[in-house]
């Protein structure tokens, strides 16, 4: 009777708890006074740039997967912030184990911590255990076995017990699309540690947590203020001001595109300040109850009674007739009830408490308020929890319940899990080097192994593509430094020659890693390097060694020489004769007309400096790879404009393409040797679209990228034209990752959806287009792309340099006025940038 009419006054009997009590902590395992619950983290999906479709499909996927373990139980959802630090990476880092690559690890680890960038965890505790009624305080009571002999922890039974529910209920949590792990011993303890800023040093002892390092945990100071409370340290200093705030009213219907995803928008709001603008990074504590079809009928069964009640009240009075929002109750009532007995509809029931924490008060206040207003645009009310900060923040502890009851919210579960609090910006590998951080609805390391997908049996060509100037050739030239620091076989084609600067180059800043690296200029020395008569198979070289001499005949001839060509290189293979084109030249000389007319046009390249890579006789002098990072140079190359058609080269143009594909073919030759087979191998190929621009090049390019996965080699491409990617079925089949950046024309626009998984549509076509462009000053945003990984994930993507001597070393940028240092550090604003982005 008395909790009764606490009730008919507002106060609740939960209301005057004390502080739970903790008795245990385990892996996936939080046990107090009253109560058992088991933990599970749910790992994040990436919904950046999935579509309207798939994200109405996973959400049903959600609820059915949620509904069949969580129905009926008594749940808490968290979303709490850590901070992402490189201890993880110094620990698993295979770079960490190569003495000679440590000055790069080291250095790739000081930039994770330099980013300072926050931890978005979702935690889901569901309640398993009463311990309060008779039946459990007999059970405990008569238990002989407790953790290390403490009676005021919990028994090994129990705990054993509780184990099997927590494993069970996780196990139907882990699937598609949720995937759910239990939450360790050490993470819970941080858990509960920070509610009251208390650092936590509880390490677990056998798996459990128990005793004094488990009541230091909850030993903290609090004050709780009408709007606020504020927390001390153990010498009396104020140490943080928290706010819990509650969502008091949704709309009537949402959007689960837009304004409906209300917990993943806890990652997007910001607070003014004199530079700009502060995350505040809200955090959320939502107790829920997933009903079961019985649960929510019953519920529903019950406020359509209360409506028909109240409308007959009103036939029986003086009214007459009833109130319209009541008609329209009972009517509703009696819809919902045939939804759910259909199975369109189920109900959750749930408490929602936002918590807002600065170290100021004016900060806090400056807080609350944007929390407020970003809440309000999307047509949500949350109000401060005047007068029950207290309430509010135990209920929000683990182990706790809810104890303001009529903060409730009965909504059906689109509308709970288009929420979408396990949504995300996630892209990248599961292991390997930390290229840079996700940019979009919530942050994340990006990890991404190079030469890692031969040996997982996938395909093996890296594809970067945008246009100049945004960072693709840069984040290529760090792909190379990850590949050489971990001893792979890394070789990189500068056909361009921006390679190396006045700061050393890439080679440069190998070297000053503890990176092995040489540079090469190809010279007269290395003549006949890059004649693929002489370093492909014979059968692939009767077609490719011809379409290479071909670029170096005239027009005037072309038509006339290639049954010749074609017929003379067929004879040299068949004789058995040494293989090369200089050899092919000499036994042309003496063949009919047309044939020395082609061998005078090719022998006339013998003086060319870059001719001479495939005419000319070879010397002892040839290219040798081995582990570490190779560049090779080609000076006075001159290479075809992106857009120019093959009938529009030039002749220098003509050869420079026929030596590029000749320096690939010589990488292959190199992969096949025995010496190399058991090496990581990873080939950088600048300016691909000089090879995609016409089918014969495509062809060669595709036969490089099918030969990669058999023989462990990694393709890097990095071209300004995706379309001509985009074209051919058999390049777009090879490649694993895909790196966009800017595009301005819809034609090279759909052709990067199409190569990152993407529907081409105007709103993609947007993303593409802006995605290297600061949104605040509209200056270009370097290293910044689109990424998608090789499990087809999409997300942005900061591609980051390790640190500014680096960043100098592989700048490509031509020498102005204006230091790269400069324009990168005006361009930081509110994304938390550095002046080391790519």
């Amino acid at each position: 009777m008395f909790d009764s009419l606490k009730r008919a006054v507002g106060l609740y009997p939960q209301m005057g708890r004390s502080f739970p009590t903790y008795r245990a902590i385990a892996d996936g395992i939080i046990v107090t006074a009253d109560r058992a619950t088991v933990w599970m983290e749910i790992t994040p999906a990436s919904t950046q740039t999935a579509s309207a479709a798939d994200l109405d499909d996973e959400v049903m996927s959600a609820i059915a997967q949620a509904q069949g373990a969580l129905a009926d139980y008594d749940c808490q959802l968290k979303i709490v912030w850590g901070a992402i630090t490189s201890d993880t990476y110094r620990e698993d880092a295979p770079t960490f184990t190569r003495p000679q690559a440590m000055a790069w690890a080291q250095a790739r680890a000081d930039s994770i911590d330099s980013w300072e960038l926050p931890e978005r965890h979702v935690f889901i505790g569901v309640d398993v255990e009463d311990r309060t009624t008779p039946g459990a305080v007999a059970t405990i009571n008569a238990a002989a076995d407790w953790i290390s002999g403490n009676r005021n922890a919990i028994p090994v039974k129990e705990l054993e017990y509780l184990d099997g529910k927590m494993r069970s209920i996780i196990g139907r949590m882990t699937g598609k699309p949720f995937q759910a792990l239990p939450v360790p011993a050490e993470t819970l303890a941080w858990l509960v540690g920070r509610e009251t800023f208390r650092t936590s040093e509880a390490k677990p002892r056998e798996g459990t947590i128990t005793g004094a390092p488990l009541a230091r945990l909850g030993r903290g100071r609090v004050v709780p203020f009408r709007d606020h409370l504020r927390f001390y340290d153990a010498q009396g200093t104020e140490v943080a001001y928290t706010a819990c705030l509650m969502i008091t009213e949704f709309p009537e219907t949402v959007d689960t595109l837009s304004n409906g995803q209300w917990l993943l928008a806890l990652s997007n709001i910001a607070r003014p300040t004199m530079d700009g603008a502060q995350a505040v990074l809200p955090e959320a504590s939502i107790r829920f109850s997933f009903m079961s079809q019985a649960s929510a009928l019953k519920r529903v069964a019950k406020t359509q009674k209360r409506a028909k009640h109240q409308r007959r009240d009103a036939e029986e009075s003086h009214v007459e007739e009833a109130d319209e929002d009541i008609l329209l109750a009972e009517e509703e009532m009696r819809s919902l009830s045939l939804e759910i007995k259909r199975g369109r509809t189920s109900l959750v029931e749930a408490w929602p408490i936002l918590t807002v924490t600065e170290t100021t008060l004016d900060d806090l206040y400056l807080a609350v308020d944007a929390v407020v207003e970003a809440y309000a645009q999307a047509g949500i009310t949350v109000d401060v929890c005047a007068d029950e900060q207290d309430a509010a923040w135990l209920s929000s502890l683990p182990g706790d319940t809810v104890r303001i009851e009529d903060m409730n919210h009965v909504m059906d579960a689109t509308a709970f899990f288009g929420s979408w609090f396990w949504g995300g910006s996630i892209t990248g590998d599961r292991e390997g080097p930390v290229i840079g951080y996700t940019t979009g609805a919530t942050r994340s390391l990006v990890h991404f192994h190079p030469t890692q997908a031969p040996l997982r049996g996938d395909t093996t060509t890296i594809a970067l593509i945008g246009k100049s100037g945004r960072g693709k050739t840069t984040g290529a030239q760090l792909i190379a430094l990850d590949a050489g620091a971990e001893g792979a076989m890394t070789i990189v084609f500068d056909l361009k020659g921006d390679l190396n600067n006045e700061h050393g180059g890439l080679v440069a800043a190998a070297t000053s890693m503890g990176i092995n690296a040489r540079r090469i200029d190809m010279s007269a020395r290395y003549a006949g390097t890059c004649d693929l008569l002489a370093t492909m198979d014979p059968e692939d070289a009767r077609t490719h060694a011809h379409s290479q001499l071909m670029l170096l005949i005239s027009d005037s001839l072309r038509l006339a020489a290639h049954p010749v060509l074609m017929e003379h290189i067929a004879s040299l293979l068949d004789s058995g004769d040494e293989r090369s084109s200089h050899r092919l030249i000499e036994r042309m000389e003496a063949g009919d007309e047309i044939a020395q007319r082609v061998a005078r046009e090719l022998r006339s390249y013998e003086g060319d400096a870059i001719g001479r890579m495939i005419i000319g006789q070879r010397t002892e002098e040839t290219l040798t790879a081995e582990p570490g990072i190779t560049l090779i140079q080609f000076p006075k190359l001159d290479l075809p404009q992106v857009g120019t058609a093959p009938a529009e080269w030039t002749t220098t143009q003509r050869v420079g393409a026929a030596v590029a594909r000749g320096a690939l073919a010589w990488v292959m030759t190199v992969a096949k040797t025995q010496a190399m087979r058991s090496l990581r191998k990873l080939v950088v190929i600048p300016e691909a679209h000089l090879l995609t621009a016409n089918q014969d090049g495509a062809t060669f390019l595709n036969q490089i990228a099918r030969l990669g996965r058999a023989l462990g080699v990694s393709l890097v491409i990095d071209s300004q034209d995706p379309s001509s990617i985009a074209d051919h079925d058999g390049i777009m089949e090879q490649i694993v990752t895909t790196f966009v950046f800017s595009q301005s024309t819809e034609k090279q626009q759909d052709a990067a959806a199409r190569l990152l998984g993407l529907e081409p549509s105007p709103d993609v076509r947007a993303m593409i287009d802006t995605v290297s462009v600061d949104p605040d000053s509209g200056d270009v945003w370097h290293g910044h792309c689109l990424m998608r990984d090789a499990r087809r994930r999409v997300a942005t993507v900061q591609i980051a340099i390790p640190n500014d001597r680096v960043r100098q070393a592989l700048d490509t940028t031509p020498p102005r006025k204006e230091t790269r240092h400069d324009l990168d550090t005006a361009a930081r604003g509110r994304h938390g940038r550095d002046d080391t982005a790519a």
